[in-house]
């Protein structure tokens, strides 16, 4: 810079006019490489944003949604809060865990019509599936097996088909298995014999073959 003046140099310079006046003529700020405020001096650096809330989805949602698409969830007895903003621990019959992971299904006599889906199977903490006195068609999901943490599941007195799926005998923590009063067929999977923990086996009332695995 000529004239007199000195050279400003390695930094952008931009010159500004404040709309706030100091002793009535306006006041141009000189901003070597950043911006400046023409707010008062007692007035600290601006407010940082807000932070911006997770937008991380449940990873078990997905498998409730399923659920309710493919068993009529609109006309369920109870459907309060499904597929809406809330987290899924405050939808109408479902419970989680300490950190929020479906631990719980009570969906027993609540007007499910249709197939069980087989995103069931990626609930992965789940412990108790009730789905008792519904109207479920079609086969029991070998996905099922994936559960890996399962106690119970009850799948009494629906109208499901086909046969009991041999992957249910990798769920080494079973102990109640319900399926009473539908239109299973086939042969007890042998493979049942390896759920050690099995202390409940109500099979009656459908048409299956074979003796209860030992």
């Amino acid at each position: 810079m000529r004239g007199g003046g000195s050279r400003l140099t390695g930094r952008a310079m931009r010159i500004g006019r404040c709309l706030r006046p100091r002793n009535g003529a306006p006041l141009l700020l000189l901003a070597l490489g950043a911006s400046l405020s023409c707010g008062d001096s007692t007035t600290g650096p601006p407010a940082p944003p807000p932070p911006v809330p997770s937008t991380v989805a449940n990873p078990d949602r997905a498998a409730l949604v399923a659920l309710y698409e493919a068993t009529d969830g609109p006309n369920w007895v109870n459907n309060e809060n499904w597929l809406g903003d809330l987290p899924v621990g405050q939808w109408a019959r479902v419970f989680t865990d300490g950190h929020g992971r479906v631990s719980m299904l009570s969906l027993e006599q609540n007007s499910l019509r249709g197939e069980i889906p087989p995103e069931l199977g990626n609930l992965a903490n789940l412990k108790w599936l009730f789905l008792r006195d519904n109207d479920l068609t079609g086969p029991i999901p070998p996905e099922l097996g994936r559960l890996a943490n399962l106690e119970t599941l009850e799948l009494g007195q629906n109208q499901l088909s086909g046969g009991i799926p041999p992957e249910l005998g990798k769920l080494a923590n079973l102990e109640w298995l319900v399926v009473y009063e539908n239109k299973l067929s086939g042969p007890i999977p042998r493979e049942l014999g390896g759920v050690t923990n099995l202390q409940y086996f109500h099979l009656h009332d459908n048409a299956l073959s074979g003796q209860i695995p030992p």
